[in-house]
């Protein structure tokens, strides 16, 4: 089985910092308080199926501020204790963890230098435990969960069913990601900052959260807070996506 790994996610935290490509512009859209990436409907593949059909299919990600906390939501079809793979070593397939790209630089160039958010207690990350870590380099785990090598090799694959490869507002090509290097999907090592509180489909609706504003439509919804003050303010890059 073999699915979506990473979404990239170009968008403009209010007051605070920009999350996206240097090069190009900020492609996000702003609705109700919270900028949205969304994804393409069609490239979360496990075993040839794509779209609403597959667990991994990815719709969008969404960023907000208030009272000095950022908030970082997801939909898609995976629940946050991932889903079961008898191609996984462990047996699951889970989310990977956020990488933040503060740099100038693509995210294999700048890796080592990254910040990093371990939300999902069920993925092959590095670090032991949830929260917001700094100096982080990143590795791919792709290999421990039947997943692609490579980003080429995936956006071939999604295309050979029929499916439109993207990266949230990304294109799915896009150098910043090295198309043809290890896909960068979880944090191999890095220094806990900080903590994170896990938020619920409700307390997100709440925020005035709405993806189904852009037609995503994915039967999971999750997402967490942290205080802002643990990463610095400039422009950035953030990704995030499945441990495969």
């Amino acid at each position: 089985m073999i699915q979506k790994l990473a979404i990239a996610l170009s968008a403009t935290l209010t007051g605070l910092v920009s999350i996206g490509m240097v090069q190009p512009a900020s492609a996000a859209s702003l609705h109700n308080g919270w900028n949205y990436a969304i994804d393409s409907f069609t490239d979360g593949y496990g075993s040839g199926t794509i779209g609403q059909n597959s667990a991994y299919e990815m719709y969008g990600i969404a960023t907000t501020q208030r009272n000095n906390r950022l908030y970082i939501a997801l939909n898609g079809n995976m629940p946050i204790t991932g889903a079961s793979s008898s191609g996984a070593l462990d047996g699951n397939i889970g989310w990977g963890d956020l990488l933040i790209n503060f740099t100038r630089s693509s995210l294999s160039q700048a890796n080592g230098n990254l910040f990093g958010i371990r939300f999902a207690a069920t993925n092959n990350s590095g670090v032991p435990s949830l929260g917001v870590y700094s100096n982080v380099t990143a590795q791919s785990v792709t290999a421990s969960n039947s997943g692609f090598t490579t980003l080429n090799a995936y956006n071939a694959a999604v295309q050979a069913v029929g499916g439109t490869p993207t990266m949230a507002d990304l294109s799915a090509t896009d150098p910043y990601l090295n198309p043809s290097g290890a896909i960068l999907n979880s944090i191999a090592s890095g220094t806990k900052i900080g903590d994170i509180q896990a938020l619920s489909s409700a307390d997100l609706t709440s925020l005035g959260l709405n993806f189904g504003h852009f037609s995503a439509t994915g039967s999971q919804t999750l997402g967490f807070s942290f205080d802002q003050s643990l990463l610095p303010t400039g422009n950035t890059n953030l990704n995030g996506g499945n441990d495969r």
